[in-house]
């Protein structure tokens, strides 16, 4: 490879394995290029409109970072002579071996798809006072190919526990009349079976029925333009997402040899050819693309003269929302088992043990929002002022604000029950409140030149938001307190996860009885309750139904309030001079980052009964009782601030022409 090589090399003084790399490039693009035209035309009491919209889109990525294809060699500190205790160093002596390691290839993802849609609608006029629009959009959104055709899919189906675990491509397809793991065992001396063609070069089914319909009223009440009623429902569906990395980095494009042991002026072992590979995943191949169901019903009345009070219900349903899970996941049958295991012998758990985890992408989330929206606006003589509220509630079974995907705490506890994870979704914020006013003080027009120029045509200008704190979830890894340990009990060993090994992080402990993450009200930086939750009484390798649910606490609320005093000067009839004074967060409250708190609050466990020493048997699958436990000491103690976290004052003069 002409790549800068990695080099793994512990520099004595300085710290064991300190990496010593060159950055290489790293290559993104992305190409879109679009066509819409819309036509309308009045007819009597109808106005009719459509459109149509046409994209031809391209998607160029590194799969990997840029490092991936760079060889990587690690030195040891034992050499053909005296060794110089410098594993950098040793690289460099003549003959002195190192082990190198190297992927066949950085993936450069190409991705291609098309878009056509055509919409339709009218609105209509059936009484003076009544206007009902409604219409419909079709959508062709086809599934994005790789030209090439290097494009494969784990499918469970497919998959045969007899081929051996070397084998790369068991379980895969491949797009039609291919034969990409054919070609690697020509290119690498592998020894993969061949895939199986699927359905189509893009390995996932085209929807040819996505028809959105959507319908809106607006209703003058009492006809005098001062009440009105309007209402509207509609479904949309979401263009799936196009970075299939999961499909065109799979299995068998890219090979990796490693543990060949060379010295750096030395020939290429014979051993080099061959390498190995595993699947990375696979894509539901259902003909399903995300979509919601949007509806709102609002009631808008004029008080008084400019004076309007607004109040909307506001709802969404997400259906078939973009989900990513560990299709390779431990069974729960065999929970217990593999939280006692090493991660190789976990391995032999899975269903489709031959491989590790494999992502797989389907269309299983699902989500409710339901709001109350209330908008005051009015303006009397030279006050403009404007109030929002509004009261919700979000609530999901998968991650609605990150869509990269993952085996990790994004996908589902179990993806045979999503319902195990259905909780407030992570952007989820109760309450949000945004004022804002202007004030036009006199311009004193009828005063003296001075008068008027100083005392004249101020200015002032405020806005101030309240919000509560988005939801977040609290999840709980799992280690044994060896200190507390019976000293050479049998069984003792590391404990690698509360259940199914794999899927660590979707682990959430149980709740403290008669406390909230939020209880007990907040003390500065001190967001979450410490005491709400607990692992005493857990069974180790089990699903408890105390399990704490997703999106258990609220996040640090936002408190801002933003203030300007604005000068104007007319200084000819096209130059006006303008003084700025403005104060962000000019009460100086502090705004906590939620993301920047610690969210685990359990540090260790034992399991069973103390013995008179204050000893406990090891952790086992007889004795998976958590009795005991050790609490993190800064648990839900925010250490980041929202932006620079402090008031700041800036002021400039303007001169606009």
């Amino acid at each position: 490879s002409a790549s800068t090589p990695t080099v793994w090399a512990g520099l004595g003084a300085y710290g064991n394995y300190n990496t010593i790399w060159s950055i290489a490039p790293w290559n993104n693009a992305l190409d879109i290029y679009t066509f819409r035209d819309d036509v309308s035309k009045g007819a009597a009491r109808h106005t009719l409109k459509f459109g149509v919209f046409a994209g031809i889109d391209g998607k160029d990525e590194d799969a990997g970072p840029a490092s991936l294809e760079r060889p990587t060699f690690q030195t040891f500190d034992y050499a053909v002579g005296t060794p110089t205790g410098n594993n950098l160093a040793n690289a460099l002596l003549p003959n002195n071996p190192f082990s190198l390691s190297e992927n066949s290839t950085n993936i450069h993802a190409k991705l291609r798809w098309k878009d056509v849609e055509f919409y339709a609608g009218d609105t209509w006029k059936v009484m003076p006072h009544v206007t009902l629009t409604y219409g419909a959009r079709y959508s062709l959104l086809r599934n994005p190919v790789q030209p090439e055709n290097k494009i494969t899919s784990f499918q469970p189906q497919l998959y045969d526990k007899n081929k051996p675990a070397s084998d790369a491509c068991n379980g895969l397809w491949v797009a039609p009349g291919t034969d990409p793991c054919g070609a690697a065992n020509k290119l690498f001396g592998t020894n993969f079976s061949h895939g199986v063609d699927g359905p189509n070069n893009a390995l996932v089914n085209n929807n040819n029925h996505l028809i959105a319909p959507r319908v809106g009223l607006a209703w003058d009440v009492v006809g005098d333009g001062k009440t009105s009623l309007r209402a509207g429902v509609g479904q949309f569906f979401q263009r799936e997402r196009i970075s299939r990395y999961t499909l065109v980095a799979n299995a068998p494009f890219s090979v990796n040899a490693s543990g060949i042991m060379r010295a750096l002026g030395g020939a290429t072992p014979a051993s080099l050819s061959g390498g190995s590979a595993s699947p990375s995943g696979g894509m539901d191949p259902r003909a399903i693309l995300p979509n919601t169901i949007q509806w709102n019903v609002t009631v808008e009345q004029q008080i008084v003269r400019d004076t309007v009070l607004q109040l909307s219900y506001v709802g969404n349903r997400g259906i078939h929302l973009t989900s990513s899970y560990d299709v390779n996941g431990i069974l729960p049958e065999n929970y217990s088992a593999a939280t006692f295991l090493s991660g190789g012998a976990q391995n032999k758990l899975r269903p489709y043990n031959n491989f590790g985890a494999l992502a797989y992408w389907s269309h299983n989330g699902d989500s409710n929002y339901s709001a109350l929206q209330s908008l005051f606006r009015t303006q009397y003589k030279s006050l403009r002022m404007q109030a929002a509220y509004t009261w919700s509630h979000a609530i999901a079974d998968v991650l609605t604000d990150d869509s990269s995907g993952g085996t990790g705490a994004q996908s589902f506890t179990n993806f045979r029950n999503p319902r195990l994870d259905r909780g407030n979704a992570a952007t989820n914020r109760p309450n949000i409140f945004v004022a804002n006013a202007t004030y036009f003080a006199p311009k004193l027009d009828g005063r003296s030149f001075v008068v008027r120029n100083t005392l004249g045509g101020w200015e002032l200008s405020g806005i101030t938001q309240a919000d509560s704190g988005n939801s977040f979830t609290v999840y709980q890894g799992a280690s044994e307190n060896s200190a507390k340990v019976v000293p050479g009990a049998a069984g003792t060993g590391a404990l690698n996860s509360l259940f199914q090994s794999g899927l660590t992080g979707n682990q959430r402990p149980l709740l403290t009885p008669g406390q909230t993450c939020n209880s007990g009200g907040r003390n500065g930086s001190q967001i979450y309750n410490p005491n709400a939750f607990t692992l005493i009484g857990y069974h180790l390798g089990t699903f408890d139904p105390a399990m704490a649910p997703r999106g258990a606490c609220q996040g640090p609320r936002l408190i801002n309030t933003d203030l300007s005093v604005d000068k104007n000067w007319k200084v000819k009839e096209r130059v006006t001079v303008q003084f700025r004074l403005d104060f962000f967060d000019i009460f100086n409250h502090a705004n906590f980052r939620a993301d920047q708190a610690n969210l685990t609050p359990i540090a260790s466990v034992n399991c069973g009964g103390q013995t008179s020493a204050g000893l406990y048997q090891p952790c086992s699958t007889t004795n998976n009782v958590v009795s005991a436990q050790s609490r993190v000491g800064n648990f839900g103690t925010a250490t980041g601030l929202v932006g620079n976290g402090e008031r700041q004052l800036q002021y400039g003069l303007h001169i606009e022409f």
